[in-house]
């Protein structure tokens, strides 16, 4: 299984022809992704997460002279549980308020305001994740980081960027004897490479049009990695 990393990423557009080629020709083994108005490179590794992340968060600081803020959090409510652990919302309801299930359900950080309904509480799906898997043995397709990975890496990308930038040179230099991609990657069949984590979220949309959730959030895929091929998830 491989670890799934997801950086949050500001001062990209993703319409962006010349960005779009910066993506191909450097960064084309990341997936990257617009989910509720923002960008998010993917990272796809099998071990050692943190210097994985941290190195990425370099290169996509040199070459889109982006910034890299965090690990995103993954924000899941009701609905989009039920969807992601195959079970009805009151399933989840109930899990959540203590009435049904083994108990302990991971707390709520917060609510969406907006929606016909009002707010709705929200998760950090990691939390969720790990509680699905311990209790009810429903496990993710790829590896989610752990606390502790996700701090170190949220810590590291604090630290100044310019620091940052000066570093990558290191990274970047053997780099430079690798071909060059010039024209842009052929077309992904996302459907076939994308986990099933990712064909869920693209799934909650069509819960998130009704009043459940605010409308403004939306899943776009723009590019997938290239190395994510479909021998990697499940049927």
């Amino acid at each position: 299984m491989l670890y799934r990393i997801p950086l949050r990423v500001d001062g990209i557009n993703l319409d962006d022809d010349a960005t779009l080629r910066q993506i191909s020709r450097h960064l084309a083994d990341l997936g990257w992704a617009r989910v509720g108005g923002r960008v998010l490179a993917l990272i796809y590794v099998e071990c050692e997460p943190v210097g994985a992340a941290i190195q990425a968060a370099r290169r996509i600081t040199n070459h889109l002279s982006a910034t890299v803020h965090e690990v995103d959090q993954d924000l899941v409510s009701i609905p989009a549980i039920a969807i992601r652990a195959g079970v009805s919302r009151e399933a989840v309801r109930q899990w959540a308020d203590g009435t049904r299930g083994p108990g302990a359900f991971p707390s709520a950080i917060g609510a969406l305001a907006g929606g016909d309904r009002g707010s709705q509480k929200v998760w950090r799906w990691a939390d969720v994740s790990r509680w699905l898997a311990e209790h009810y043995g429903i496990e993710e397709d790829d590896l989610l980081l752990s606390p502790a990975q996700v701090a170190a890496i949220n810590n590291a990308l604090a630290q100044n960027h310019d620091s940052i930038d000066s570093e990558f040179e290191v990274v970047s230099s053997s780099e430079q004897t690798l071909p060059m991609i010039e024209n842009d990657p052929e077309p992904v069949d996302l459907g076939a490479a994308l986990s099933r984590h990712i064909r869920n979220r693209i799934t909650e949309i069509s819960v998130q049009a009704g009043a459940d959730l605010p409308r403004t959030f939306t899943v776009q895929w723009v590019l997938a990695p290239h190395h994510r091929g479909a021998s990697h998830g499940k049927s």
